[in-house]
C-alpha cells in the first residue's frame, strides 16, 4: 500500500476513534503493524489531531500514549517516537489554545505528558518542552545521553560497549522473570493512567454514561488481568531470586571447605620447616617418633652402655 492510500485509510479510522479502550487499543495495533511507514502515519496523526474538535483532541492524544507504550515494549522505538517527539509541539500549542475552556482535557494531557517521562518514553528535557507547548508547568532536569537522540530513551543509544556474555542457569531465568515483571508494571502503568482519566464521578454513582461505565468496566477487568500476570510473574521471580541465592550458598561452602584444607596443608608445612631449621627429623603428622642419627636416641628407650647384647662385662 502507498503512503498516500495508508494516510487516507488512517485518517477515516481516526474520524472513528473514542475513548473506549478497545478502540484505542484495537488501532494502536493497526499502527504497530504498519510501523515501516511510521512517519507517514504520525503526520497525519499530527494533521487530524490539530482539525479534530477540542473534545476529541484527548483520544488521539491517548492513541498516541498507546501506540508509544507498545513501541517502546516491543523494541520498535525508532519507528514511532522520533517522529512523534517532532510533531508534538505544534500538535499541543493547538491543543492547548483549542480547550483553553477545558481544563480536565488539559489536566488529563499533563498526566499522560508526565507518564511518558516515568515510563522513560521520553527524557525530562523533551516532556517539559511538551508542557511548555501545552501551556502547563515546567520542571528542570539533567541532561542525558538521550537528549543527543531525538529525546526519547533508547538502550541502543551511546557509545559502543563491550559485548556481555548473557547470564545461565538460575541467574539466567531470574533476569527473564524479571523483565516480564518490568513489562508487565509498564502495561499496568498505562491502563492505570486510563482508569485515572475516568470521569471522578464514575466510581461514585453519579455522571455515568452507558459509554463510559463499559469503558471502566473493560479498563478494571484488564487491570484485574495484569495485576493477576504481575503477581504470578512476580511470584517465580522471586523463586527464581532464591534458586540464585541458593547456588552462591553452595559457592561459598565450596570455597571454605578448600580454603580449610589449604590451611591444614599450610600448617603442616610450616611444622615440617620449623623441625628441619631446629635440625630434627620429624616423623609425618600422626606416625611413630624416628630414630635420629648420632648419640643418644630415644630418650624413651633402653640404652646400651658399651656391651654387646648378650655379653658379659670384664
Amino acid at each position: 500500500m502507498s503512503g498516500d492510500d495508508l494516510s487516507i485509510q488512517f485518517a477515516k479510522k481516526l474520524k472513528d476513534l473514542n475513548p473506549s479502550s478497545i478502540s484505542i487499543q484495537s488501532l494502536s495495533k493497526w499502527m504497530m503493524f504498519n510501523c515501516k511507514k511510521g512517519a507517514v502515519l504520525v503526520k497525519t496523526w499530527a494533521h487530524e489531531t490539530t482539525n479534530a474538535q477540542p473534545d476529541k483532541k484527548i483520544n488521539f492524544v491517548w492513541l498516541a500514549n498507546d501506540c508509544m507504550q507498545q513501541s517502546k515494549s516491543k523494541g520498535k522505538s525508532e519507528f514511532f517516537l522520533r517522529d512523534f517527539s517532532k510533531v508534538l509541539p505544534e500538535v499541543l500549542s493547538n491543543m492547548g489554545k483549542a480547550c483553553k475552556n477545558q481544563p480536565k482535557i488539559l489536566d488529563q494531557t499533563r498526566r499522560t505528558i508526565k507518564i511518558w517521562e516515568e515510563r522513560q518514553i521520553y527524557d525530562g528535557g523533551t516532556t517539559a518542552r511538551f508542557l511548555a507547548a501545552l501551556g502547563g508547568e515546567t520542571h528542570s532536569y539533567q541532561p542525558s545521553s538521550s537528549s543527543s537522540s531525538g529525546g526519547f530513551s533508547s538502550n541502543n543509544g551511546g557509545a559502543a560497549r563491550p559485548a556481555v556474555p548473557p547470564l545461565t542457569g538460575p541467574a539466567g531465568d531470574m533476569v527473564k522473570t524479571l523483565a516480564k515483571v518490568q513489562n508487565l508494571a509498564r502495561q499496568c502503568g498505562s491502563v492505570g493512567a486510563q482508569v485515572d482519566n475516568l470521569p471522578k464521578g464514575l466510581f461514585e454513582g453519579h455522571g455515568a454514561t452507558a459509554e463510559t461505565a463499559e469503558r471502566a468496566a473493560h479498563l478494571l477487568s484488564l487491570e484485574t488481568g495484569m495485576l493477576d500476570d504481575y503477581k504470578k510473574e512476580l511470584t517465580q521471580a522471586m523463586a527464581a531470586l532464591r534458586d540464585v541465592l541458593q547456588e552462591e550458598i553452595t559457592h561459598f561452602k565450596d570455597n571454605d571447605v578448600r580454603i580449610g584444607l589449604n590451611t591444614q596443608r599450610r600448617k603442616a608445612v610450616e611444622l615440617l620447616q620449623g623441625a628441619s631449621g631446629r635440625g630434627e627429623n620429624p616423623s609425618p603428622p600422626g606416625g611413630p617418633p624416628r630414630r635420629t642419627s648420632g648419640g643418644g636416641g630415644d630418650p624413651r628407650l633402653p640404652q646400651n652402655q658399651g656391651n654387646s647384647p648378650g655379653g658379659g662385662g670384664g
